[in-house]
């Protein structure tokens, strides 16, 4: 699918008029890429449980039991990342630095600053 939407784009680059060119692909593709990491992460564990143990541990099936709510965790660092990402490439005001890590994240996120 990726290939397939990369060379339908890659022939219309001839009528495109701005210079930004499939830039909201690529973005858009790492995004489901982030998605598919976060599934993965949270699964990967069952099916491999699955799959090499026939009989699971007691302390791996806790394992497990704790992996799969933290995939709505995971969901949400990828849900955030875009935004975390423009805020922290945003310049600080009167700066030539940019924003610290912190300060983006409590900005992506809404949260009270301490001021």
């Amino acid at each position: 699918l990726i290939r397939f939407v990369y060379t339908v784009e890659k022939k219309t680059d001839t009528h495109r008029s701005d210079g930004e060119r499939r830039q909201r692909t690529i973005e858009v593709t790492q995004q489901g890429i982030w998605f598919i990491v976060a599934y993965m992460a949270a699964w990967l564990p069952a099916i491999i449980g699955l799959a090499l143990l026939r009989k699971s541990p007691p302390s791996y099936v806790v394992f497990i039991a704790c992996m799969y709510p933290l995939q709505g965790f995971f969901n949400a660092l990828v849900y955030f990342r875009p935004k975390y990402i423009s805020q922290r490439q945003q310049m600080v005001p009167g700066s030539t630095e940019r924003a610290s890590r912190l300060t983006s994240m409590i900005n992506t996120l809404h949260l009270p600053s301490a001021t």
